[in-house]
């Protein structure tokens, strides 16, 4: 740290001078040092004045004494960097106090950079920032490598499709919550619940005529993935272990592994996939037969998670939107965490068969659909993320069903888009 101070006000002094005379900082930048005769020059012979040279082996800048710039250099109202040698260098260059860039005429750089199609940012010390930074417009955060990130959830702050921060309040307006509230009069037997996934703020809707109470079908399967994906990361699970199906494992209606024989194996990665992408039974049937959910149960129903109401052995247990809503955010959570399977999850649920919610926006879904039961639990990645949990008693599952899904997605979307 010390260093890069030190480094810092160099430049700084050395931006102030109006001389081109090159001064020369040893290759600990901030350290000056008297420039050193070229012991190949006669002593009686005047050395050439301070200018640039071209020599076969690159560019080299003489210092007006005989020798050669080398390390960090200030010349001509830019900073430079030359390597033992005394070559000029350009390009990404590494030295004991952090990585420079240098572009083009080796000129160091300083703020925001774009190499190879990714974003850096360079102090005023032209040394490559990683971590928070501080910038007018906002916080933006480089990675260990230097790239400057979008779309990511890091420290429980959510940083934008534009490299920035959003902030950490965010609340619905009274009118978007009666907005809400008024669509819902036209669909009566739902319930809904909406989190912003950087705050952690809720809100909840009941239609008329909804109990708030439901069979959870299908939406068990996300969290039942979560467990299992996650006691692979510690390596408690082999995802590559097979499972052989039989008649006794076979479930009907949703999925396609009914479709095919009994003695195929499936390896355990292929089961959760199935299960979330086509919400296959079978692929349910065979994973609870090698992963007991008494431990699953155990799991989910602890303290963490603090459900309303506890999950049982099946797709029968009773839920509500405000647990699903919270199967979403963990799914969220997970998605974001740099876990070992996190990116394969997260292309599993943003890729389901079928789809209650559309958007152009990458959204992660989990439908379920039973007798009297029509539901998604998803997360959306919009202007800031959220998760929605929309519980119903929509049993049939007709077009106008469907279409009221989508209205509801698209108010609530627009709330989470505008001034984003």
């Amino acid at each position: 740290m010390k260093k890069r101070i030190a480094l810092f006000l160099a430049a700084c002094l050395l931006a102030a001078t109006s001389c081109s005379q090159p001064v020369v900082l040893q290759a600990g930048p901030a350290h000056a040092r008297e420039p050193e005769a070229s012991a190949s020059r006669p002593a009686e012979e005047e050395p050439l004045p301070p200018g640039w040279e071209e020599t076969s082996g690159g560019v080299r800048l003489r210092d007006g004494s005989g020798g050669y710039a080398k390390g960090f250099t200030w010349y001509d109202g830019a900073g430079y960097w030359f390597d033992a040698d005394g070559f000029r260098q350009s390009g990404w260059i590494e030295t004991p106090e952090g990585w420079l860039y240098a572009g083009e005429g080796g000129v160091l750089q300083t703020g925001l950079v774009r190499v190879d199609g990714k974003e850096y940012y360079l102090g005023d010390d032209y040394i490559m920032d990683t971590g928070w930074i501080s910038l007018p417009d906002g916080y933006r955060y480089a990675g260990e490598d230097g790239a400057l990130v979008k779309s990511r959830y890091i420290d429980g702050k959510w940083v934008g499709a534009d490299g920035y921060a959003v902030p950490d309040a965010f609340a619905l307006t009274d009118g978007q919550v009666e907005a809400v509230r008024a669509l819902l009069t036209k669909m009566p037997g739902a319930s809904v619940v909406v989190e912003d996934l950087v705050s952690g703020s809720r809100w909840e809707w009941d239609a008329p005529g909804s109990s708030g109470y439901f069979y959870i079908a299908s939406v068990y399967k996300l969290p039942y993935a979560l467990w299992l994906l996650q006691r692979a990361d510690r390596g408690e699970i082999d995802l590559d272990e097979e499972i052989e199906y039989t008649a006794a494992l076979h479930v009907g209606a949703a999925g396609i592994i009914q479709d095919g024989a009994y003695g195929d194996a499936y390896t355990v990665r292929t089961l959760i996939e199935y299960m979330i992408v086509y919400s296959d039974n079978t692929a349910l049937s065979m994973l609870k037969s090698r992963f007991p959910v008494s431990e699953f149960k155990e799991w989910i129903n602890g303290e963490a998670f603090g459900l309303e109401r506890p999950l049982n052995d099946s797709t029968d247990s009773v839920t509500t939107a405000p647990d699903c809503c919270t199967f979403a955010a963990m799914a969220f959570r997970y998605m974001e965490s740099g876990a070992e399977n996190a990116a394969f999850f997260r292309e599993i649920y943003t890729s389901t068969d079928d789809k209650l919610f559309r958007s152009e926006l990458e959204v992660g879904q989990k439908y379920g659909w039973w007798d009297n039961e029509l539901h998604s639990a998803a997360v959306v990645y919009a202007g800031r993320p959220y998760a929605i949990a929309m519980l119903t008693g929509w049993g049939e599952r007709t077009e106008e069903d469907g279409r009221e899904f989508q209205e509801l997605f698209d108010l609530v979307l627009s709330f989470f888009t505008e001034g984003q």
